[in-house]
């Protein structure tokens, strides 16, 4: 069983979701450390990893623009909010 999701990769989860939504392509690093307040790249990347293990989101190495939210991931976030994402 995989550790509890927190806080702070939930809210990267919905910054991935909603800019995805309001752009029609996913962020890069950058753009989400700047959405979720971080100020390195680095921590930014040990969140995204973090949820890939989790299997909640996936992306093609090496690439930009290729997160994506897993059904697992859309789930989580659905069940932490109460509704669907």
């Amino acid at each position: 069983m995989s550790a509890p999701v927190t806080s702070r990769q939930l809210e990267t989860l919905a910054f991935v979701l909603l800019y995805a939504q309001q752009y029609g392509i996913p962020p890069t690093l950058e753009e989400i450390g700047v959405g979720i307040g971080n100020r390195s790249k680095n921590s930014t990347s040990d969140i995204l990893r973090a949820l890939k293990r989790k299997e909640l989101v996936d992306w093609r190495p090496r690439r930009s623009r290729t997160l994506i939210l897993t059904e697992a991931g859309r789930q989580c976030l659905a069940n932490a909010v109460g509704g669907t994402p």
